[in-house]
């Protein structure tokens, strides 16, 4: 960051060839529109370029980079509010195999449960369990408090258990 910051290209193209992808399927699973991430993705690395002397090294760098990706995501979401569909971010298995469509079946029921959820829910989800992200590192993305990246999955991991039990007849 700091070769970034001191106008370095060669540092810049390192840096995206490392983090592009995961800053990418971040904004995809958080706009579910492709070419959006793509513009997402594209933003954020136009503002590391242009304001790489602001990041401290408090975070991690993939960790500053989401945040922007959030930001930006969230951004783009007041503008558009579009309907909320994951159906581009799973891919499904070949339907014609029973167990394949078991599989397609409960993917389902997992999207649409996750979909249930609201943005900021499936944020927390998505930086977890996608991402592998801690709390704090979370808190940082989303700017907010570890407590309240703590009730969000909470409430998020519930819902979704309680959301599939139902759908799958479980009490």
């Amino acid at each position: 960051m700091q070769a970034v910051a001191r106008g370095d290209e060669l540092a810049l193209d390192e840096l995206y060839s490392h983090y592009a992808s995961a800053v990418y399927n971040f904004a995809l699973r958080l706009v579910n529109e492709r070419e959006t991430a793509e513009d997402i993705t594209q933003e954020v690395f136009i503002n590391v370029w242009r304001a790489a002397w602001r990041y401290r090294g408090e975070s991690s760098v993939k960790t500053w980079l989401l945040r922007t990706a959030h930001h930006k995501a969230v951004d783009w979401l007041r503008r558009q509010r579009p309907a909320v569909s994951l159906d581009e971010v799973f891919e499904f298995p070949d339907p014609r195999s029973i167990d394949a469509f078991e599989v397609s079946d409960t993917l389902a029921q997992i999207r649409q449960t996750l979909a249930s959820l609201s943005f900021n829910h499936r944020s927390v989800v998505e930086l977890t369990f996608v991402h592998g992200l801690s709390y704090a590192e979370i808190a940082a993305v989303m700017a907010c408090p570890t407590g309240t990246v703590k009730s969000r999955m909470s409430y998020a991991l519930r819902h979704l258990r309680n959301t599939l039990h139902a759908l799958n007849g479980v009490a």
